[in-house]
C-alpha cells in the first residue's frame, strides 16, 4: 500500500501493551466483526499494534461417525491470509481502508469493561437503531461512532 494510511496513527509497539493507566485494560481484538471496527474508531485514542508473532489459535472440530475430536492448533498462514482478505471485504464495505497486516491489535478499556461484553451492547444498540433499516458495515459504523463518543471512548478529534 503506498502513501499514508489512517492506521499509521495506531501505536505500534515492540510487544503487546501489558498495564495500562487508571485501572483500565488492554483488550486484544479479533480478526472479525464489530471490535475490528472499534478499533478504527478508537485508533487514536485508545489502540495499539504489535508484531503478529505466532500465529492466533484455531480450534478445529472433526465429527466422524457419530464421535466429535476438537481441538486447538496454530492457525496457518493460508488460514491468516484468508481471515486477513475477508476483515479487508468488511472494512472496505464500511468504507474503512485495511488494516495493515502482520500485527496484533488491542483496545484500551474502561475499568470493568470487557471488550466481548462491550461487543454484545454495541451490537444490540446498533441492531435495535437500525431495525426495518437494510443495514450495511457503514450503516453500523456510523451508529458505532454515536455509541463510542456517548460512551466517552472517542474525543470529539478522533477521525
Amino acid at each position: 500500500m503506498s502513501g499514508s494510511s489512517p492506521w499509521q496513527e495506531v501505536p505500534f509497539l515492540d510487544r503487546p501493551p501489558r498495564a495500562a493507566v487508571h485501572g483500565e485494560a488492554w483488550h486484544e481484538v479479533d480478526d472479525y466483526g464489530l471490535a475490528v471496527l472499534a478499533l478504527w474508531c478508537l485508533r487514536v485514542d485508545r489502540a495499539a499494534s504489535a508484531p503478529a508473532g505466532e500465529p492466533p489459535l484455531t480450534r478445529v472440530t472433526r465429527e466422524e461417525s457419530g464421535t466429535q475430536d476438537a481441538w486447538i492448533r496454530p492457525r496457518t498462514p493460508q488460514e491468516q491470509a484468508d481471515a486477513d482478505d475477508d476483515l479487508d471485504h468488511l472494512l472496505a464495505d464500511a468504507g474503512v481502508p485495511p488494516r495493515p497486516r502482520g500485527r496484533r491489535w488491542y483496545l484500551r478499556l474502561p475499568p470493568g469493561q470487557g471488550l466481548e461484553e462491550s461487543v454484545r451492547e454495541w451490537w444490540w444498540e446498533i441492531n435495535q437503531r437500525l431495525e426495518g433499516t437494510d443495514q450495511t458495515p457503514a450503516d453500523e459504523l456510523g451508529v458505532l461512532e454515536e455509541i463510542l463518543a456517548r460512551e466517552g471512548l472517542r474525543s470529539p478529534r478522533s477521525g
